[in-house]
């Protein structure tokens, strides 16, 4: 799904015009590279990165998928729910949907906690174990899920939250 500076940028006063496109051409000209199409899955930084840029300047959580085939080559970003200061509601069902209606084998979820840190709550662990569990059942592998806030970024896999059972591009070369 393309990013438009109204998605990225929905503050006037955050950014003006100009700034907003700038943002927007930059995020745009990242997720067409081919590198971001065939080696993002296998690099925490570049995904915490892209995901801090992302979510800059949101004063509303979003929940977000970042879609990969079987390979670990993104498919496709999606907004999957847009909400509060403090929540983004979604359905675990829409949520399995979206990931098959992409042929999707992984993902890698991101949300914001706008205002907030990127302390992990009750719910974003929760709802981690949902979707995973869910996801299991149709054969798409849970990566990592990502909180950002205030220019940073918490990988629930580096932090030891869950586990990653998609294999690393050296993996996949032996298999």
């Amino acid at each position: 799904m393309p990013l438009t500076a109204d998605a990225v940028f929905p503050c006037d006063y955050l950014l003006d015009a100009e700034g907003r496109g700038v943002v927007a051409a930059a995020i745009k000209v990242l997720e067409e590279s081919a590198v971001f199409r065939n080696d993002f899955l296998d690099n925490t930084a570049a995904i915490k990165n892209y995901c801090v840029l992302r979510f800059a300047g949101l004063v509303r959580e979003e929940f977000v998928a970042i879609w990969a085939d079987s390979l670990g080559r993104i498919i496709s970003v999606e907004t999957l729910a847009t909400g509060s200061l403090h929540q983004a509601v979604f359905h675990v069902r829409e949520v399995v949907r979206a990931g098959l209606a992409n042929n999707a084998a992984a993902v890698i979820f991101a949300h914001n906690h706008p205002g907030s840190d990127t302390e992990e709550t009750c719910k974003d662990a929760v709802a981690t174990f949902l979707l995973k569990s869910a996801l299991m059942l149709v054969d798409i592998v849970v990566v990592d899920h990502l909180i950002v806030a205030g220019g940073e970024a918490l990988s629930f896999v580096e932090a030891g939250l869950m586990e990653s059972r998609f294999a690393s591009r050296e993996q996949r070369d032996l298999q």
